[in-house]
């Protein structure tokens, strides 16, 4: 069942168009998995908070626990103030050293990616192993999920979007100074 279904699937790629959405990929499992497995994969919509129905997704929620861990300690050193948070039971060696490149990237939209592409390298170590089973399938969502994410970026829009941002803070700022 799961290497018809594997093999079958075109494979996402990081940076790239995705071969299909995660709405079309579920209606294609909702076809060819039996119930219980499909709700398992189902229980993650997306997101950072990841669901403990299957050890992707427990992993993954590990993972992204130490991940925004780290970026919260990062952004507390940067501002001056301890970090109070809790410390992650598990520790991910790459995510410090991706996120230390990921923070010397000035371009919000390449930072996002980079930190995206440390989600994907973990999960290319989870598929070890696991090539035509349920992991298999868990992962390939969850990487089309992140290759979807990319989907409505417009730089168009995004510029418009920051420019208009821009221009409400300095109309802002401007009637702060006449109320002095």
């Amino acid at each position: 069942m799961y290497y018809f279904l594997i093999a079958w699937l075109p494979q996402p790629e990081i940076g790239k168009p995705a071969p299909f959405t995660t709405e079309e990929l579920d209606e294609i499992l909702r076809e060819n998995l039996p119930e219980k497995e499909l709700e398992k994969l189902l229980s993650w919509k997306g997101g950072r908070d990841y669901p403990d129905t299957c050890r992707v997704y427990r992993e993954m929620g590990n993972f992204e626990n130490y991940l925004r861990t780290c970026i919260a300690r990062k952004r507390a050193e940067r501002s001056g103030v301890s970090f109070s948070g809790k410390e992650p039971d598990a520790c991910y060696s790459e995510v410090d050293f991706g996120l230390a490149h990921a923070q010397s990237c000035t371009d919000p939209l390449e930072r996002e990616y980079l930190i995206d592409k440390l989600r994907w390298e973990h999960l290319d170590e989870l598929s070890l192993g696991h090539d035509f089973d349920f992991d298999a399938v868990a992962i390939y969502r969850t990487k089309l999920v992140i290759v979807n994410k990319y989907a409505d970026f417009r730089v168009d829009t995004g510029t418009v979007n920051f420019t208009a941002a821009l221009e409400k803070i300095i109309r802002s700022a401007g009637s702060d100074k006449k109320e002095s």
